[in-house]
């Protein structure tokens, strides 16, 4: 019997590759660059031949200026630019070249509606090409010397942050007058001594006020939804009228050294201007109290000062998890019986200093029998549905007054549908994947998850735990 033969079928002929970078639309191409630096968006003429003049019409443009060796090269690289409308230029320089004039004009030339000068060094005038710039809608500057009698015209300007500056009333007036449209302020680490600055707009929707050394501030803005003072401003000077708008504020004082005085009955005039800003904030929706502030809170929690009857339904509290902070947790608690999330939050630093050994009266307790020893919080059975704990070490002393706390939360918020734990593991030194003084602290943590009773049985408790980076979950 013949073989049949076998029939040989010549292989499919190799799909040819298809180079997808090459055949990106130019709207994305321009939306990659946005979010790099122009020195890497220049490198990108090397990817493929349609990348090679992509870089030149490209209307984002951020600048960073390490030293005057890349001067020339960046002149060179601006003028092969061909975009007719720039739409993001930002300029971060450590040196101060006359070069930098001509950049600033490239922009202005190409009508640049967000536009960010942050200067390392105090020898550069505001361009005056931006004293009328009406297309300019975002505006930052760093760093910049301000002329005394400068007029600015930027009527369509809805963002403006003003960072280390020294400026009189009368020139942060002027400015604020040249901006009728005025969305968004933030006035980060400037002095304007001895003065009462005062800010009406109509349009304003959000003031961040940082580090700001101000004898008296007066904040007139009817559409207002958000306000944050952070820093060295000082809390009597600050005034509220017409804020009724407001959706959320935050507190977070930085220097608050009359805290002593505060425990032993003297100076209460500040504790007084803190208690009336409190007061003015009664009615916004999320409140964020500063581990400075929450010191103060603590002491009012200690005399028996009478609470506050907020309308607060979310509160954010900084705290450095010290035994004295849970005297200002609870006179917070106690303070929003209509509270439904609560977030504790536990930085990196501790941006006060506050020894328990100068405060014993705040902290002459067995923390243990802190929370059960309470009298009944309104708002944690009838309200409270979401607590979160951000940043939070494993450490023998903290630990205890951690979970007494998330135990005392878990057995009396009825409502409770979610509690969230995010826990930093330490390396180890020791060769092991755990550091040994975190087994006891986690294994803890653990039992609470599972064991805990709660009296509300849908409420999911869940343990985020970073470790080498990495974030896990129990």
């Amino acid at each position: 019997m013949a073989r049949k033969r076998r029939r040989l079928i010549p292989p499919p002929e190799a799909a040819e590759e298809v180079d997808h970078i090459s055949h990106l639309p130019d709207a994305i191409i321009h939306y990659i660059f946005s979010f790099l630096p122009f020195k890497d968006v220049v490198k990108t003429s090397m990817l493929s031949k349609q990348w090679r003049f992509a870089w030149t019409s490209s209307p984002y443009i951020d600048l960073s200026l390490p030293s005057k060796g890349v001067v020339p090269s960046i002149s060179r690289a601006l003028s092969l630019c061909t975009a007719t409308k720039i739409e993001k230029f930002h300029l971060d320089a450590n040196v101060i070249s006359t070069e930098i004039d001509g950049w600033l004009h490239f922009a202005a030339a190409r009508k640049v509606e967000d536009f960010s000068l942050v200067f390392r060094q105090w020898h550069h005038f505001i361009p005056r090409l931006l004293w009328d710039s009406s297309w300019l809608v975002s505006l930052r500057v760093s760093k910049c010397l301000f002329p005394r009698n400068i007029t600015v015209h930027w009527p369509s300007l809805k963002k403006l942050c003003l960072q280390d500056h020294c400026l009189k009333k009368d020139q942060i007036m002027k400015i604020l007058s040249g901006c009728p449209v005025l969305e968004s302020l933030k006035l980060r680490s400037m002095s304007i001594f001895a003065c009462d600055l005062q800010i009406e707009s109509t349009y304003l929707r959000e003031l961040v006020i940082e580090a700001v050394c101000i004898s008296s501030i007066n904040i007139s803005a009817p559409n207002l939804l958000s306000l944050r003072l952070w820093g060295e401003l000082t809390v009597a000077g600050v005034r509220l009228n017409g804020v009724s708008s407001l959706v959320a504020a935050e507190l977070n004082f930085k220097e608050l050294d009359q805290l002593k005085f505060l425990v032993e009955r003297q100076q209460v005039h500040l504790s007084d201007q803190l208690r009336i800003l409190l007061k003015q904030l009664q009615d916004v929706m999320t409140i964020t109290i500063g581990s400075g502030c929450l010191k103060v809170l603590s002491t009012w929690e200690v005399m028996g000062m009478s609470y506050l009857s907020s309308s607060w339904h979310n509160i954010i509290v900084y705290s450095t998890l010290s035994k004295s902070d849970l005297h200002g947790i609870a006179y917070l608690l106690r303070s929003s019986p209509l509270v439904e999330r609560l977030v504790i939050c536990i930085p990196d630093f501790k941006n006060v200093t506050f020894k328990n050994e100068d405060y014993l009266d705040l902290c002459d307790f067995y923390e243990k029998q802190y929370w059960p020893s309470q009298k009944e919080f309104y708002c944690v059975p009838n309200h409270l549905k979401r607590v979160e704990i951000a940043g939070f070490e494993l450490d023998k002393e903290k630990s205890k007054l951690l979970l007494a706390l998330v135990k005392f939360l878990l057995e009396k918020a009825v409502g409770l549908e979610k509690m969230i734990l995010d826990a930093e593991l330490r390396i180890s030194y020791q060769g092991l994947p755990i550091d040994p003084r975190d087994l006891g602290d986690l294994h803890d943590v653990i039992q609470l998850q599972e064991g805990c009773r709660r009296a509300s049985r849908s409420a999911e408790v869940i343990v985020n735990y970073h470790f080498n980076g990495l974030p896990h979950q129990l």
